[in-house]
């Protein structure tokens, strides 16, 4: 054998044995990343103006794995079954999960503008009963029918993260 075919099968397997590492690597990440919890801890509304309402979040990640995991910040969404109805911004900020671990993040703010929330309170279809015919009433009314009417709009927050390079998302219905 020759010194050129030496040299050519020694590279050629150097390269098979990295792309090797890096192929298990990634496979090991993705399936760390599948298993990644993502806890919504907290929904809370924050303050409420004539420019909006501002919800804040408070999100736990959990790592059940053996691997240490480098997350960015999730990006939340509340949505209703009529779509989008408003997220957080956008961040490039990461995270490092020790392995068998949990992390709070910083809170997430949500902001929903006054012309968001009229629309979005647009899809609400209930009528007063003939009962309610002052405002108390009718504030009363809305108080113990929240339950039926968060149903009936099927809110969820939506999260989507990077978790080592890989994208993750979840979706969890919110429920009164």
């Amino acid at each position: 054998m020759g010194l050129a075919k030496i040299i050519g099968f020694t590279v050629l397997s150097g390269v098979v044995i990295i792309g090797a590492t890096y192929a298990y690597r990634a496979y090991e990440t993705a399936q760390a990343g599948n298993k990644i919890e993502v806890v919504i801890k907290t929904v809370k509304v924050h303050k409420v103006d004539l420019t909006g309402i501002d919800i804040w979040t408070n999100i736990q990640l959990q790592n059940p794995t053996q691997t240490e995991i480098s997350i960015t910040q999730p990006f939340v969404r509340l949505t209703s079954k009529n779509g989008t109805v408003a997220s957080s911004s956008v961040s490039s900020t990461t995270f490092n999960l020790a392995p068998l671990s949990n992390t709070d993040l910083e809170t997430i703010s949500i902001k929903i503008g006054m012309l968001q929330l009229i629309s979005f309170l647009t899809q609400i279809s209930f009528k007063f009963p003939t009962t309610a015919d002052t405002i108390d009433k009718k504030i009363t009314y809305l108080i113990t029918e929240i339950a039926t009417i968060v149903t009936d709009l099927a809110l969820a927050i939506e999260y989507s993260t990077y978790a080592n390079g890989f994208a993750y998302s979840a979706k969890q219905a919110l429920s009164i």
